[in-house]
């Protein structure tokens, strides 16, 4: 597993259970440090999984999530 797809993971997790942007960033933090690569990664690949069906709404949540965690400071610049 790739830190993309525990980005992906993190935040489908907390966008499952309805935690907040606070929540999601944590979680990000823990799993891929402030890899801004990752969560773009993450972002390309949740948008490439969206489409109608039982997780609609959680994918949707997660790539609100993932949007506002790139935005936060924290991910503003690239870090590698």
């Amino acid at each position: 597993m790739d830190r993309a797809d525990a980005a992906l993971g993190a935040v489908m997790d907390v966008a499952a259970r309805g935690g907040d942007l606070e929540e999601a960033v944590a979680e990000l933090l823990h799993v891929c440090g402030r890899r801004r690569d990752a969560l773009e990664f993450a972002r390309s690949r949740c948008r490439a999984q969206q489409g109608p069906g039982i997780n609609d709404q959680v994918m949707a949540r997660a790539l609100q999530l993932l949007d506002g965690a790139l935005r936060t400071p924290l991910y503003a610049t690239v870090s590698r």
